[in-house]
């Protein structure tokens, strides 16, 4: 049994952050906040800034500024989902890290 054969090991920091390069959800995920939510009903206000609008330049012009305006956005923690995963041999998942070590 797998179980009966594993060796318990502290996994490094480096070898966490190869494997959050090839793993797709973390690549698009943003975890800034990571922490600061703490239940059901909490609410984040992202801010961010308006677009920003690309002129073309030439010498010895007046520029044309632009106002700047915020755009906040408020993400509201309405819903609260789970994973659960089974490692059938460990040994072969120990491998499998051992392999993606940089």
């Amino acid at each position: 049994m797998a179980i009966q054969n594993f060796i318990k090991t502290v996994w490094s920091q480096n070898l966490i952050k190869s494997l959050e390069k090839v793993h797709v959800f973390a690549s698009v995920a943003n975890r800034e906040y990571q922490g600061q939510i703490t239940a059901l009903g909490d609410k984040v206000k992202v801010m961010q800034i308006s677009d920003v609008t690309i002129n073309p330049y030439s010498k010895d012009t007046d520029l044309n500024r632009q106002d700047m305006d915020d755009a906040a956005t408020e993400l509201v923690i309405d819903q609260a989902h789970y994973f659960d995963i089974k490692v059938n041999d460990v040994e072969q998942f120990s491998k499998r890290l051992k392999s993606l070590q940089v």
